[in-house]
């Protein structure tokens, strides 16, 4: 009974991650809801790194990422006229991880850095949208199609350290703004929750 039990929310779960549903709740008093959206990602690249001399043919690598996903939460206020505002915390990450390889003496005691190095990622990325409701006066209307225009500020900073002190200090800054147009559609489950 538990394995029918977790494998149904195993498909549901998979269903809301790739169909990009969203739970929410909402105070229909105050005009605020709070949402916490799914995302995910699978991207792939191809590159070509190098040109083979012998076979006249050009060296591609291949690079396949697959993102699970993660929550981001947000808060979405409703204006007089119906329409509403939204602000989420798309990502933030800060991830460092630290390598070191060195040789050891044979007594333990010193040892000596051949390699290694300390890699810090840091990304921080926000969400700013306008949402244009299409059906404001229908409050008896479970389904509420809606249009969005976002604005999405983001900043990350990757950085490599080597431990070694031959080897330059590496780092890259950016500062970015995606511009995007969300089309919705709202189902009401109660005065409470939807979808």
């Amino acid at each position: 009974m538990k394995k029918i039990h977790f494998a149904r929310l195993f498909i549901f779960f998979i269903y809301i991650s790739f169909f990009g549903l969203n739970g929410a709740a909402q105070d229909r008093k105050n005009s605020i809801e709070i949402k916490l959206y799914s995302n995910f990602a699978l991207e792939s690249s191809l590159e070509t790194v190098g040109f083979d001399t012998v076979l006249n043919k050009p060296i591609i690598e291949t690079n396949y990422t697959t993102n699970l996903g993660y929550f981001s939460p947000a808060l979405s206020f409703s204006t007089p006229k119906g329409n509403a505002h939204e602000v989420e915390l798309s990502r933030l990450l800060v991830n460092q991880v630290e390598q070191e390889i060195f040789l050891e003496e044979s007594d333990g005691s010193v040892h000596q850095t051949i390699a290694g190095e300390r890699k810090t990622a840091i990304l921080i990325a926000l969400r700013y949208e306008f949402n244009y409701n299409f059906l404001k006066n229908k409050e008896n209307c479970r389904i509420k199609p809606s249009l969005g225009f976002g604005l999405r500020p983001s900043y990350s900073k990757s950085s490599v350290n080597s431990k070694l002190a031959n080897v330059f200090y590496n780092r890259e800054t950016s500062i970015a703004t995606f511009f995007s147009i969300i089309p919705r559609v709202k189902y009401e489950v109660n005065n409470k929750w939807y979808f």
